[in-house]
């Protein structure tokens, strides 16, 4: 009640760039003063509060936001052990984004294979699907990054191996 006379901005600052954008923040019925909005880039922010009544203005200290983008995080995968032979399965598909999060974008992750020590002509990635020549590949390890659409990125590695069954 006390602050119903007031006109109250929410100014939020880009530490970074000095870009300010300012809101007008309304009384609800219950007396609290509220804004809600997206927000939609990452950085460091610096919030606060200006209240203005006539010649009177008071504004608050600044609450600094630090919505900095987090890299994705790699899951342990664990290593392949891939048949090949006249009844097996050509290839083996591994599913990559049951081993990479990202906390900002959810699943919204690109794949690469950064190394591979071999067969690199067995080993290819589509979106988020790691496809295998399992007669092709032989024995090694593949390193494979999720990136994120910031660009920040990490890195897992997948051991793998091929027998041959056939008789």
């Amino acid at each position: 009640a006390a602050y119903m006379g007031y006109d109250c901005e929410l100014r939020i600052k880009n530490v970074s760039n000095g870009d300010t954008v300012t809101y007008d923040v309304q009384t609800n019925t219950s007396g609290s003063m509220t804004h809600s909005m997206l927000l939609d880039s990452y950085g460091t922010f610096e919030v606060r509060t200006i209240f203005s009544c006539g010649d009177i203005v008071v504004e608050s200290a600044p609450i600094v936001l630090d919505l900095t983008n987090r890299a994705p995080t790699s899951k342990y995968i664990p290593a392949m052990d891939l048949t090949c032979g006249l009844f097996q399965p050509k290839t083996t598909e591994l599913d990559l984004s049951m081993y990479f999060d990202d906390p900002e974008d959810g699943t919204n992750l690109a794949f690469a294979v950064d190394s591979v020590t071999c067969n690199a002509g067995a080993v290819s990635v589509n979106g988020g699907l790691m496809t295998l020549d399992n007669k092709g590949i032989g024995q090694g390890t593949i390193t494979v990054s999720a990136t994120d659409s910031q660009g920040a990125s990490v890195s897992g590695t997948i051991d793998v191996s091929s027998k041959n069954v056939t008789i």
